[in-house]
């Protein structure tokens, strides 16, 4: 962890503060079974707010002091950090694009096996992502297509 990831895990803490009060004014439970429409919202938060501090925890726990002649290393390391988030920004971007033109599941497929890829370090198990890839779309083509018979956008392929 590096000392960075303690303001995002403050700024976390303090939206999460936020959110939690304004699920106060959510209506209240309708009967004795009912759990309420304020239920899910809070525990997220609440959950947000426990790995907000285990992160804040960490970065202060494993805080490291960089040396001077480390600072060419630094800069070739803060654009390797930002190119691969940037990256799965953009094939999101691109899929958003093209989804209605080249079809849901086809493009969900592209877009699983690009964002795994980005996110992975050894490129060994490719195999193993195409047959994620292609459960996951079945998957969503069963829950979607079949039992709740939601329209999704076929494209030019009508798949």
């Amino acid at each position: 962890m590096k000392s960075k990831d303690i303001y995002p895990g403050i700024v976390f803490i303090i939206l999460s503060i936020f959110l939690y009060f304004q699920t106060l004014s959510f209506p209240n439970k309708t009967s004795a079974d009912d759990v309420g429409a304020a239920f899910w919202p809070r525990v997220l938060l609440l959950i947000i707010i426990i790995l907000s501090i285990l992160l804040i925890i960490l970065a202060i726990k494993n805080r490291k002091i960089q040396s001077e002649d480390n600072k060419d290393n630094v800069i070739f390391e803060k654009v390797k950090f930002y190119l691969k988030p940037i990256a799965g920004i953009a094939f999101c971007f691109l899929f958003f694009l093209l989804f209605k033109v080249i079809g849901f599941f086809i493009m969900t497929f592209v877009l699983y096996i690009t964002l795994a890829l980005l996110i992975t370090k050894s490129y060994k198990k490719v195999w193993l992502t195409l047959i994620e890839a292609a459960v996951i779309v079945t998957i969503c083509y069963v829950v979607f297509d079949s039992i709740l018979k939601v329209n999704l956008p076929q494209g030019i392929f009508f798949i």
